[in-house]
């Protein structure tokens, strides 16, 4: 089980749920342990979750800065005249 927050990622931790989820859908967590069993996975739910949140985020700025840049390469493209170098556009 990994208990450092800092160490998970987002694989060990859909691993850690798998195993407890096919533990207690086999009945092999006695009724002593369920209640801590279904409060890590609980845990590890959100962990996830916020770790998928969390990198749609990164992702969709990081195509958005992208996108800017290639918009931004575009209309220096489409100046109109061809072999153009940087200082000719600005004179």
């Amino acid at each position: 089980m990994v208990n450092e927050h800092n160490d998970m990622t987002y694989v060990s931790a859909m691993q850690e749920l798998e195993s407890l989820v096919a533990e207690m859908e086999k009945g092999e967590v006695s009724v002593d342990e369920l209640s801590v069993k279904v409060k890590r996975a609980v845990f590890l739910v959100e962990f996830c979750k916020k770790r998928l949140r969390t990198t749609e985020d990164e992702v969709r700025k990081t195509l958005e800065a992208a996108e800017v840049e290639g918009t931004a390469k575009m209309d220096l493209s489409e100046s109109g005249e061809e072999n153009e170098t940087p200082e000719e556009l600005f004179e």
